[in-house]
């Protein structure tokens, strides 16, 4: 799931207690909107844009770089081998 700037679904587990959920969706909509400035400045150039994606399997957050043209994800942090490993050992 990619999260976008203009329509922003955060998820913070049910269970955790109120103030701390706040702060968690505050922190997630910060690095959401840094993100979003990093892509209007075009730092890495007009091809490529970062992606804030949740992993499917560990429901964790993951940050893309992706060349805007074909879609091809050319880096991933973390990488996708860290959540098979912590899949694997879970």
């Amino acid at each position: 799931m990619e999260l976008s700037a203009s329509r922003i679904q955060l998820a913070v587990p049910a269970d955790t207690p109120v103030q701390e959920r706040r702060l968690e969706l505050q922190e997630q909509q910060q690095l959401i909107q840094a993100v979003k400035k990093l892509n209007e400045t075009e730092l890495r150039g007009s091809n490529q844009e970062l992606r804030i994606v949740v992993d499917e399997d560990s429901q964790k957050p993951a940050v893309r770089l992706v060349d805007r043209e074909t879609q091809e994800v050319i880096q991933q942090y973390p990488p996708k081998s860290i959540f098979r490993r912590a899949r694997q050992m879970g």
